[in-house]
């Protein structure tokens, strides 16, 4: 927030111009300039005052954890190596839903069910995409990233990586017990029907902001649009089972 402040100079200038002149110089009352009203950021507010709710407090080693100097090849293009960084990272977070980020990645990964792929059409809300296949007999989850965008957002991918691991941890919750053909079925008729769809959305994003506000309180927010999605949450009543969040969902992300 910016502190406009008017400054007041002068006065001792002209009383030293009365005295040089050989007149009494007269008081001078100085009017204060009046001070223009602050702008007031109403989501960073709103996510500010469920923060002092929720009492977390300020990390300096969470801080340092998330600099973007710290995080090698993160101003470049996204590719592998950058994920894998951040994954490292998450699992050593001080943010217990940052680190279930860090646990489902690896979970994934470890049960042959999670591929990274390059993917340079994905459309312009997300640097990531989520696809599921076939593979070698075995339902697998496809995190698609875009190898040829520059990374704009720096730390920020955090939380769209987030958001991509709390949605694949939503379907395994659900289907992960098929068998594999069975699972690519029922997530393709997921993706398919706008109201299922819009469920998964509507929790992994919520999932989302529940991260960005206790990362928020522990010293590093989020950027704009992800800011303005955690105030959201807030206003809707913090739960992914609001009507009114699922609303909000259906009308800026689907």
């Amino acid at each position: 927030m910016v502190d406009r402040r008017g400054v007041i100079t002068g006065m001792a200038a002209i009383a030293g111009a009365y005295a040089i002149a050989g007149c009494t110089p007269r008081r001078f009352e100085s009017t204060p300039t009046p001070r223009l009203p602050e702008t007031v950021d109403p989501d960073r507010q709103v996510i500010e005052q469920e923060v002092a709710k929720r009492r977390i407090r300020r990390s300096n080693s969470e801080i340092a954890l998330w600099a973007p100097a710290n995080i090698p090849g993160l101003s470049g293009t996204i590719n592998q190596n950058v994920i894998q960084e951040i994954v490292r990272r998450a699992a050593i977070s001080e943010n217990s839903k940052i680190q279930d980020v860090a646990t489902i990645y690896r979970t994934e990964t470890n049960n042959n069910k999670l591929i990274i792929n390059p993917k340079d059409d994905l459309p312009p809300l997300s640097p990531f995409g989520i696809t599921n296949i076939i593979d070698d007999n075995k339902f697998k989850h496809v995190l698609l990233y875009n190898s040829s965008k520059i990374n704009t957002e720096g730390v920020y991918i955090l939380f769209d990586l987030t958001n991509a691991a709390a949605t694949i941890g939503i379907l395994e919750d659900r289907y992960g017990h098929l068998q594999p053909q069975e699972q690519l079925r029922v997530t393709q008729e997921v993706e398919r029907n706008p109201q299922q769809r819009l469920l998964v959305q509507a929790e992994a994003y919520a999932f989302t902001a529940e991260a960005i506000i206790d990362e928020w309180g522990l010293g590093v927010p989020a950027n704009r649009g992800w800011t303005h999605d955690a105030a959201e949450y807030i206003r809707r009543g913090k739960s992914y089972q609001n009507p009114r969040w699922q609303e909000y969902i259906r009308d800026s992300k689907s």
